[in-house]
C-alpha cells in the first residue's frame, strides 16, 4: 500500500532496517525544501543525535529516505533555521500531519532531531536568517 504526504504517493518497498521495521512503518525524513539537507540512519540517546560511525546521506531537495531504511534522525545545520511538518500514520497507512515546528540554529550549532517509527519528517523550508 502507498502512503499519501501532501498530495505525494511514496511508493512502497522491502526494504527495512530490521525485523520490527518496514515501510511505510519505518522513520522517514523528506527534504521538501531548497536546499540539501542530511540525514543518519541510526539515533544514539546518549549523544542527541546519530551513532558513532552511523550512515549519513545528504538529499537534495525534494529527496525523501522512504523505502530505503530505517533513517531514525535529520540535522538543522548550524547558521540556519528549518521548519518542519511532522505526520504519522493512520490505520490505513496514510501520514497524516500532526505537527508544525521550527527549529531557528541561526547563531548556534547543529542540532539533530529523532524521527520515530510511523513518522516522517517533512522539512518544508530552510533559511540562512531566523524564521
Amino acid at each position: 500500500m502507498s502512503a499519501l504526504v501532501a498530495g505525494a504517493i511514496i511508493a512502497p518497498s522491502s526494504a527495512s532496517a530490521g525485523p520490527s521495521c518496514s515501510y511505510p512503518i519505518c522513520s522517514t525524513t523528506w527534504n521538501a525544501s531548497s536546499y540539501g539537507a542530511t540525514a543518519a540512519h541510526d539515533w544514539c540517546d546518549g549523544n542527541n543525535g546519530p551513532c558513532s560511525g552511523s550512515a549519513t546521506e545528504w538529499l537534495s531537495p525534494n529527496e525523501s529516505t522512504a523505502g530505503r531504511g530505517d533513517w531514525d534522525t535529520f540535522r538543522v545545520d548550524a547558521g540556519w533555521c528549518y521548519k518542519v511538518t511532522w505526520y504519522t500514520l493512520n490505520q490505513n497507512l496514510q501520514y497524516i500531519p500532526y505537527w508544525w515546528s521550527t527549529y531557528d540554529q541561526v547563531g548556534k550549532g547543529d542540532l539533530w532531531k529523532k524521527v520515530s517509527n510511523n513518522e516522517l519528517a517533512k522539512i518544508t523550508s530552510q533559511s540562512s536568517s531566523h524564521c
